[in-house]
This record gives C-alpha cells, structure tokens and sequence, in this order.
C-alpha cells in the first residue's frame, strides 16, 4: 500500500500521505464491520502515525516470527485513548520501489520520509541552499567532516530546507541517513536506531561483517536489524554499564565511518530541541571522533 501510493505521489500534483496500522486479537463482526480491542487498539495506533509510517503493536511483531524480513523499530509504549494500558508499539521499515531509486547513483536509498520534494519547493533560501550544498560538496571531496546547525522559530521551514538538502545530496552519490527526536516518545538513542537501521538494512552484507570483525555484536544494542541481517552474532561483552557504553559508541562511529568509505554520509537529525540525553551524549561522540569521515551532521532545532 505504501509503495503504491508512494510511485502514485510520482506523478501526482499533489503527493498523499499514507497512515497504516496493524493490530491483532480477537475482534467480532456485527452488520458487515468488526468491533472489538484490536480494532479500537489499529484505529488509535493509525491516528498516532505520520504519513507514511506504519505502526504495529508488539503482538503483531512477534506474530511475524524471528524470521521475517521485515525491519522493526521500537517507538516504545504509547499511550493510547480508550485503552486501559500502554501499547508496545514498532515502525515497520519500507522502501520506495520507484525506477529513480532504482537508477540513484546511491547504493542506500533515500529513507521513504525524505523521497518526495513539496509541491512548491523550497522559496526564498537560496543563499541558505547553496552554504549547505557547498559544504556537502567539501565533505563529499575528503576536507573532512563537518557539523551544521539549522535553528529557528517553528514554521519557518527548517525540515523542508534540510531535507531538500539530502535530496539533493542522494541525488550526488551520498548516503543519507534520517533521525527524529520525538517529545513523545523518549526512547534512548531513538534518532540513531532510527538511521543506523536504515544502513543496515539496505548496506551490503560484506560490509556489515567486516564491522563485526571490528566491533562484535556490541552495534546490535542499539540496532536489533544487525542480527535479523547478519543471524549470530558474537556475544555482547558483559561489563560495567560506562563500558558497554563507550563500546556501544565505539561500534555506532565505527559503522558511520565505514559508510563514509564507500560514499560521503549525511546524518540528519530532525527535531534536535526534543533529544533525549543518551543520544545527545552518542551525538557529542560521534561529532568529536568522526573528524577524518566523509560526514556531514544536519542538525535541526
């Protein structure tokens, strides 16, 4: 359904954005519709969604068994009205299935939020369109990586200006990554496992087991697709908390820069006032040991 409506919005004037929700349970049918828990639970799972997004609830997930192909990623417990307790509740990863994907000098398609321009475009930002571009471009001949920060008031069009950004950078050969905060939903590190389970999902397995060979399974902590790719992996160092932590850091560097490697990576964290603590901490250590990557850093307040 998601890629239909995503190669419809191709050609359309005016794209769509498509909320789906998945729930299961017993429901029963009464004058040609079902009523009943699962159905209340899908209808307030699909109200939370954006458009594009398709939510599901863990027994859902686990309905799916161990080996799906699907990618799932953690959004935590939601609050959801009528409903006596919180929902587990997993985004279900999804590509565009469009010839310009297809054809894209990039070997990481773009992340599905970011794959269709505005109708209008992006007006009056020009200057701010091409400092970006440029610094895109430097980071993209090996001057080395650097950090940039969109701030401003809300509505003043910041994801629109960064995410035209990205397009354009896909469009060059470079990886683009997409992280969100959420005031909602406080899960730690939600903007990396966001991104980084996007690259793992679509990066070469040969790849994705020379950084195993670097870093163990410690990256699947933080990113549960590793193993859904790789199967085993080798066992998590069990230590103290401060150096799981600085391995779980040390694994999310090591895989950016392995990315870097075969394209120049944008990391493009939205919504950068509503960051959680641990992934601010993760955010401030890949910034400081990612100097020598092929890495641009867009971050949007």
């Amino acid at each position: 359904m998601q890629q239909a409506v995503h190669a419809d919005n191709a050609t359309a004037e005016r794209s769509l954005g498509l909320r789906v929700a998945l729930s299961a349970g017993e429901a029963t049918k009464e004058d040609g519709d079902y009523f009943g828990e699962p159905v209340v639970e899908a209808a307030r799972l699909c109200a939370r969604a954006e458009g594009g997004q398709i939510l599901v609830s863990d027994l859902v997930r686990a309905s799916a068994g161990r080996r799906s192909p699907h990618v799932f990623s953690s959004l935590g417990e939601l609050e959801l009205k009528g409903l006596p307790e919180p929902i587990e509740t997993l985004v279900v990863g999804w590509e565009p299935l469009t010839e310009e994907d297809t054809t894209s000098s990039g070997a990481i398609p773009l992340p599905a939020r970011l794959a269709h321009r505005p109708g209008v475009g992006v007006l009056g930002r020009e200057e701010a369109l091409a400092s970006l571009s440029a610094t895109a471009k430097r980071v993209a001949s090996g001057q080395g990586s650097e950090v940039v920060l969109v701030a401003g008031e809300p509505g003043q069009g910041k994801t629109t200006l960064v995410s035209e950004i990205a397009r354009r950078a896909h469009e060059d050969g470079t990886t683009v990554l997409l992280g969100r905060c959420d005031e909602e939903v406080g899960a730690p590190y939600r903007p990396f496992h966001e991104a980084l389970t996007h690259y793992v999902a679509h990066a070469e397995e040969s790849l994705l087991r020379t950084h195993v060979a670097a870093h163990g399974g410690e990256l699947a902590r933080l990113v549960p697709a590793l193993q859904q790719r790789l199967g085993d992996l080798p066992a998590l160092q069990s230590t103290d908390p401060d150096t799981e932590r600085y391995l779980l850091y040390a694994a999310a560097v090591g895989l950016l820069e392995l990315a870097s490697v075969q394209s120049p990576v944008l990391l493009m964290v939205d919504d950068l006032h509503w960051v959680d603590k641990p992934s601010l901490q993760l955010l401030r250590h890949v910034v400081a040991n990612t100097t020598a990557a092929r890495l641009v850093i867009l971050r949007c307040v």
